[in-house]
């Protein structure tokens, strides 16, 4: 145990994300050996020995004190919490059978009380889990972070049987969070009685029924057979595939609200009790429902799509889809089609609510993609973000469509609007062309389709920038001047933009809505025929730029840089980085710094100005000293590395550079000349922060044994992950070495610098049946940087 400790001390404090509490490896290496450390602090110990972070050790430790305290053995339980012989002992005990410190640390936090309890009793039952139940450290780490008290109070028979039950450990990992008593109640008095019952009922699929509800087994046999019963009393019988879902209502849902949702349906609804018989038997989940969901779902389907009050019933499905995200854009999808003669008349709304997305999708969007233009657009940005679908307005009569569009979707939004706000009120902003809204706030809402509590973010800052410009611009945005929002709206409309378009460009800019619409119509006009730019492809450029397009024309620079980058994509993700690029001056700035990099002999000028678009603004004498500084660098302008260094001279001043390099000279101990072939080949390590490199050198002398030497001829290191690569595939390394699996000439480099697919190729799936679980604990470690054990 102490070579084990010693051993996984150094990897621990390479790979900890935390800054050590000591600087010193000695006091850190006592006071994970310790076991009579005094005064003995639990908090610390949490911190120190067991990886918790500060925080979660607090919370961590007054939980242990206060659960100890209120158990009848108090004094004994808090003694052993008074010392660290104890807490040692069962964390010697976790690492023995496998367990990582990280996966300690999980276990720990999620039951501290771990740490008092008896050595003795807690070696039986991990031992069982090892050897009798099959389990391998990662899963004995799972179960323990999921039933916390699994080793202090569970019957491990139970563990046994549950896995055989339901068919896999996942399930009962899956059950297990949902009841952790499964592991402790009576296996011969509880569980296996309550099964025998509901075979005997005849209910099909038992597993499942007990994977939806497994606090049943747990329950008493008396309240299994109440619950069985008030299952069937709701008109479904045991041999239905519905039973598992009444069963999981009548378990969560006492007789009264069961009661009152019954009563609900008929008062409120005004459905009669045959009627409700027919809808509860096919979804029960129906009564799970909220009393404003059910409400809301009910007016949709009879106010706009027409169903009858028994025909939805019939139907309850259709409860139980989201009105947002599927019925309302499928309804608009529907009314779209039919008004445009697409649509065979028979075909009911019950059956494209109730289609496979996919199909639905392939059947009445994307084959109607050029008789309907845009129809896909609209129908997937409701479906992703809830928005309101509003079909634009032809472009010939925008501002006469400003008032049937209103008109159109009142009805839809009201139904689907999660908002009470009064009709009658709604109404009259909506149809209101001065602006009867009482605050900008609601004309977002109404008029942009942005989201209530995006409308308010949105306004708040809004106003907030219109007060910094001028006077003006702030009665402006406060509808001093109504027309004006109204108007830009209308543009954008007449330019091809979708309600669904307009609310993020909205979000994103709310003091577009001020701009002079004259000119915002010119460039948009220009945007779209002049550079050849779809209605979608001008929203998206608005999201990012539409600061820009208020300020000038940008129609010359958008062209300008499509033919540089290549592609309208290219250039949003530039744009994203830099919107300077859309009003800085074409000829007498970006052409004369593309010109200066040609000149200078600079390779992929494109593609080092997707790494630093801005040094396309910068005036040309800063852009010649960036120049200067990162060939003194040592990449000469030829290399493919260049554009690396000068991304990292242009964030990094001169003395900052200067003092990274001092810095890893100080921590390689190598000279000037070593340090800049290394920074010649990844020039990218001098943008990294000073911690991040000295624990990678730590990591690769201390853990891989590699000399300082061998370290900077290979700089490549500096770049991948600590705790996602090098740390998990050093694991490997040992593992397969350790078992002779791997050649003696294999280098740590090698290993690390190989592509992802290559190295699972060669080193971890080609040895699944010689090292069981290597390929399970290699992706935990990889997906949440845990060292293999």
């Amino acid at each position: 145990m102490l070579f084990l400790r010693r051993h996984l001390i150094l990897l621990l404090r390479a790979a900890s994300p935390l800054p050590s509490p000591s600087p010193s490896p000695i006091h850190h290496r006592a006071c994970l050996l310790s076991t009579s450390a005094a005064p003995f602090s639990l908090e610390d110990y949490l911190v120190d020995a067991c990886g918790l972070a500060p925080a979660q050790a607090r919370k961590a430790a007054e939980k242990a004190f206060k659960e100890a305290s209120n158990k009848a053995s108090g004094a004994l339980s808090v003694s052993r919490l008074n010392s660290a012989g104890n807490p040692d002992a069962v964390r010697a005990l976790l690492c023995s059978i496998g367990l990582s410190r990280a996966d300690i640390a999980s276990v720990v936090a999620a039951d501290p009380l771990l740490l008092r309890s008896s050595v003795k009793i807690i070696k039986a039952r991990l031992l069982a889990l090892r050897d009798r139940v099959g389990l391998s450290p990662p899963q004995i780490a799972r179960l323990l972070i999921v039933a916390p008290r699994a080793l202090r109070c569970s019957n491990i028979a139970n563990l046994e049987f549950l896995i055989s039950f339901y068919g896999s450990f996942d399930k009962v990992l899956v059950v297990t969070k949902r009841s952790s008593s499964l592991l402790a109640v009576s296996l011969e008095k509880l569980i296996l009685p309550n099964i025998a019952l509901i075979r005997q009922c005849g209910v099909p699929d038992i597993p499942q029924l007990c994977i939806n509800t497994p606090w049943l087994l747990t329950y008493s046999l008396e309240r299994v057979k109440e619950f069985l019963l008030r299952a069937e009393q709701l008109g479904v019988p045991p041999n239905s595939r519905m039973f598992k879902y009444a069963m999981a209502v009548v378990t969560c849902n006492p007789k009264e609200k069961i009661a009152a949702k019954l009563d609900f349906f008929k008062m409120t609804l005004g459905c009669s009790q045959s009627e409700v018989s027919i809808a509860v038997p096919k979804l029960p989940q129906i009564l799970s429902l909220s009393d404003d969901n059910l409400l809301r779902h009910f007016e949709f389907l009879v106010n706009e799509v027409g169903m009858e009050r028994r025909y939805i019933l019939e139907r309850p499905v259709l409860f139980g889809l989201s009105l947002e995200k599927r019925l309302v854009p499928r309804h608009y999808v529907m009314k779209v089609l039919q008004a445009k003669g697409l649509l065979n008349s028979n075909m009911s709304f019950h059956s494209l609510a109730i289609m496979g997305e996919q199909n639905f999708r392939l059947k009445f969007i994307d084959c109607h993609r050029d008789s309907v233009p845009g129809l896909a657009d609209d129908y997937a940005a409701a479906r992703a973000d809830r928005r309101r679908i509003a079909a634009p307005p032809p472009p010939s009569a925008a501002a006469a469509g400003m008032l049937f569009l209103p008109r159109h979707l009142l009805p839809l939004l009201r139904a689907a609007s999660p908002l009470p706000s009064p009709i009658i009120r709604h109404r009259a902003r909506l149809l209101s062309t001065s602006a009867a809204a009482s605050s900008f706030e609601d004309y977002l809402v109404a008029s942009c389709g942005l989201a209530p509590a995006q409308a308010r973010k949105t306004a708040e800052k809004a106003l907030k920038e219109a007060s910094k410009v001028s006077k003006k611009a702030f009665e402006e945005i406060s509808f001093s001047r109504p027309f004006n929002p109204d108007a830009v709206l209308a543009v954008l409309y007449s330019v091809g933009l979708t309600r669904a378009d307009i609310a993020p460009v909205v979000a994103a800019d709310p003091l577009f809505l001020r701009s002079p619409v004259t000119k915002i119509e010119q460039r948009l006009l220009a945007l779209r025929d002049r550079v050849g730019l779809s209605p979608p492809q001008i929203a998206r450029l608005l999201v990012v730029g539409s600061r820009a397009l208020r300020c000038s024309d940008i129609e010359g620079n958008v062209e300008f840089l499509i033919s540089f980058y290549g592609s309208f994509d290219k250039v949003l993700v530039v744009t994203k980085r830099n919107a300077g690029l859309l009003t800085a001056n074409v000829e007498k700035v970006i052409q004369r710094n593309i010109a200066l990099f040609r000149q200078s002999g600079v390779c992929g000028i494109d593609q080092l100005c997707s790494n630093a678009p801005w040094v396309l603004t910068f005036n040309l004498e800063r852009v010649k000293g960036f120049l200067v500084r990162a060939e003194q660098l040592g990449v000469p302008p030829t290399s493919q590395m260049f554009k690396y260094a000068l991304a990292v001279v242009t964030w990094n001043s001169g003395d900052k550079v200067a003092a990274r390099l001092k810095f890893m000279e100080r921590i390689l101990g190598c000279s000037k000349s070593e340090l800049s072939a290394a920074v010649s080949k990844q020039p990218v390590i001098l943008g990294y922060n000073e911690e991040s490199l000295l624990r990678k050198v730590e990591f690769l002398r201390n853990e891989v044994g590699m000399e300082p030497a061998c370290i900077v001829k290979k700089p490549l290191l500096f770049t991948l992950s600590l705790e996602k690569r090098l740390i998990p595939r050093l694991s490997v390394m040992k593992v397969l070495e350790a078992k002779g699996l791997l050649s003696s000439n294999t280098r740590f480099y090698t290993l690390a610098a190989m592509a992802e697919k290559d190295f699972r190729l060669k080193f971890v799936d080609r040895h699944n049946d010689s090292v069981p679980g290597l390929a399970d604990a290699y992706d935990t470690a990889r997906a949440g940087g845990v060292p293999l054990s």
